[in-house]
């Protein structure tokens, strides 16, 4: 993201928001925005993770931007959490728009979600 342009974001994510707002300005607004917020990222520090005690569900793709050992790390730290590490790239297994659509992919990732979020509150420690 060091050096991204607003020539590389991807024409469908330009042409999705152009339909729901047709304001260039304001997706070049977006665009910058988005940018400066990933460029200026802080990393959460380990205790604070450490002491989030709501169920957490990490679902990367094994091409994704965050690594998987990245998130099987974040994973260990979660006192209540979940981890799937799926085929595939960023987003690519719920669907999004620039990726390719595998819909066997995506109804497996849907079935994991559901799982989840039916699944027992943990009672506080």
């Amino acid at each position: 993201m060091a050096h991204a342009t607003f020539e590389q974001m991807p024409q469908a994510l330009k042409d999705a928001y152009t339909q729901i707002n047709p304001d260039k300005d304001a997706l070049y607004a977006m665009y910058k925005r988005d940018v400066t917020r990933m460029q200026s990222f802080k990393d959460i520090n380990e205790s604070d993770i450490k002491a989030i005690n709501a169920p957490a569900f990490i679902i990367i793709g094994t091409e994704d931007v965050v690594l998987p050992e990245h998130a099987v790390e974040m994973y260990r730290l979660l006192p209540h959490g979940q981890l799937a590490i799926l085929p595939g790239t960023h987003g690519e297994f719920i669907g999004e728009i620039t990726t390719p659509q595998d819909r066997n992919l995506i109804t497996a990732t849907i079935s994991m979600i559901e799982k989840f979020l039916s699944g027992p509150v943990p009672k506080k420690n």
